[in-house]
């Protein structure tokens, strides 16, 4: 008897099974934990005592990975970026995307 919804439900099905799960390293945690919030670069630095080099390549993975956002000030408010902005990295706010905190609140 064919399922509902035919090959399409079939093919989602096989696909569905094969994906493996996203897991977090430990920097991507302690950053996504500090990130519930909108937090400043230097803030990120302190809280986490890393070097700006460590905190520079973990961030730029998650902002490729769609789970961080990056905002640069413009005038009084910080603005959300489309992607990344290397040159203002050190100068901008950062917050998690719901992608990012629901992978770190499902582990």
């Amino acid at each position: 008897m064919d399922r509902p919804y035919g090959k399409a439900a079939d093919l989602m099905e096989r696909k569905n099974r094969n994906l493996k799960p996203e897991r977090l390293t430990e920097q991507e945690t302690a950053v996504l934990e500090l990130l519930y919030f909108l937090t400043s670069f230097e803030e990120l630095v302190r809280e986490l005592d890393w070097s700006e080099t460590d905190l520079r390549q973990v961030l730029v993975g998650m902002i490729k990975k769609g789970w961080v956002v990056q905002f640069v000030r413009r005038q009084e408010l910080p603005e959300p970026l489309e992607g990344l902005n290397l040159d203002e990295l050190a100068d901008s706010y950062f917050v998690a995307t719901r992608q990012g905190l629901l992978l770190h609140n499902s582990r």
